[in-house]
């Protein structure tokens, strides 16, 4: 069996992810002005970082699993290390609550392990699931020629366009709604993994103008990005289409460090799925702590900065920590 190219650009791509989506959640500390127009597109340009995720997911899902696919093993796989660390935390999550407030009981326990509403990162987990349950299809996906491929992508992308993401506070079966919206961004994880070279070939030395691009997507209106399912927004949401440009940025601009060591860069990387695990939990403690001690941070951007290095520098040490603990089996707590 022919062993599959490590690729380093990609590897740093996961790192820059996790920085992004702990930024996006660690908005939580500060009391921001939402009607300012500066900050709107700060926060529209950084949360959503997940489609990050799903576009790697989608690239690396052709480039380790398709070709010698195995769709038994690969659930079994994913069930050991994505599911079962989801599920212990959750349960974590939930016993504090029982404990320590009435909130469990505002909904169904059943629920809260559907739905990933424990914590706001954990609506990926049963989406992901999801997608991966779907693998049939993505490898139907891949024996289409290139314009059909595209054609997909193109229709999908409309779509979620106009469906925009599905938000677990208001809609408890957002992460099903997800599976639609994010499915063009695994697509293209897809489709780029397989045209990898011809790709960069054409978008060498464009990434700074594609950036830009990202940026201006969301001047000309700031709108809110969720909704309910399939409800009809006569405006598309404009924050998954830039994420598309971003993720052609960061696709390219990394690829100039594919033979490049970065450590930092190479142990978020290597941490990132414990980080992802484990943020969310250090960002509801800080609150609380910030709550007991009656203080208040607003329209800081410097104390967000810092926060957000606190948040990711706690949660890869106690990732670091739990690994050296308990060794392989941190996998099942962790994910890492």
């Amino acid at each position: 069996m022919e062993k599959k190219q490590f690729v380093n650009s990609i590897h740093y791509f996961r790192a820059v992810a996790i920085i992004i989506i702990v930024s996006g959640h660690c908005f939580e500390l500060i009391n921001f002005d939402n009607k300012n127009i500066v900050y709107k597109l700060i926060t529209k340009s950084i949360q959503g970082g997940t489609a990050f995720f799903v576009f790697i997911s989608g690239y690396l899902f052709y480039h380790i699993f398709y070709q010698n696919f195995n769709f038994k093993k690969f659930i079994i796989k994913k069930i050991k290390y994505v599911l079962v660390p989801y599920l212990f935390l959750t349960t974590i999550l939930c016993l504090y609550l029982f404990f320590d407030t009435s909130q469990i009981f505002e909904t169904s326990i059943l629920m809260i392990y559907l739905s990933g509403g424990i914590v706001s990162a954990y609506w990926y987990i049963p989406f992901i699931m999801i997608v991966f349950i779907l693998s049939p299809l993505f490898i139907k996906f891949i024996t289409l020629d290139n314009n059909q491929k595209i054609v997909f992508i193109i229709i999908s992308l409309i779509i979620s366009l106009y469906i925009h993401r599905g938000n677990i506070t208001t809609n408890p079966y957002a992460f099903l709604h997800n599976v639609i919206y994010y499915t063009p961004i695994y697509l293209m994880g897809i489709y780029v993994s397989i045209n990898k070279k011809s790709i960069q070939k054409k978008l060498k030395g464009k990434e700074f103008f594609i950036l830009i691009l990202g940026f201006l997507t969301v001047i000309p209106y700031v709108i809110n990005s969720t909704n309910n399912f399939l409800e009809y927004i006569k405006k598309a949401d404009l924050m998954i289409l830039q994420k598309v440009f971003f993720i052609f940025f960061f696709f390219i601009f990394l690829e100039r460090f594919e033979n490049t060591k970065i450590k930092i860069l190479n142990k978020l990387a290597e941490n990132s799925f414990g980080i992802f695990f484990i943020h969310c939990i250090y960002i509801q403690l800080i609150i609380k702590v910030m709550n007991s001690l009656n203080i208040e941070f607003r329209n800081d951007y410097f104390i967000y900065i810092l926060g957000t290095i606190i948040v990711i520098s706690l949660s890869l040490y106690t990732t670091l920590i739990t690994k050296k603990i308990f060794g392989k089996n941190s996998r099942y707590l962790i994910g890492n």
